[in-house]
């Protein structure tokens, strides 16, 4: 137990903390899309997926300091960001 002791504390304190450097992010971010000419939709849409993103770097961020290794997660994601970005470009290529 004291072994993993100062870790967990350490992905505690790092989560409690980046969840609410998100919160204000996700705040500042939210009045910058009000400002712009944008639709309301559209600027939820980009609050949904930075939110999305940000939260999903915390908790790897967080399983990182317990000492789990990420790679695999890491490489996981990447290849599903891939697979969206593909999706949406054949999407709007038969759009358009």
């Amino acid at each position: 137990m004291t072994n993993y002791g100062p870790k967990v504390l350490g992905a505690l304190l790092i989560f409690i903390i980046g969840s609410w450097i998100v919160k204000k992010m996700m705040i500042g971010t939210g009045k910058i899309l009000s400002k712009t000419k944008h639709d309301l939709t559209l600027q939820q849409f980009f609050q949904n997926i930075l939110s999305w993103a940000l939260k999903i770097v915390l908790i790897l961020l967080v399983v990182s300091t317990l000492g789990i290794d990420i790679t695999t997660f890491a490489a996981i994601i990447a290849a599903a960001g891939l697979a969206l970005q593909c999706s949406l470009k054949i999407l709007l290529v038969e759009c358009l």
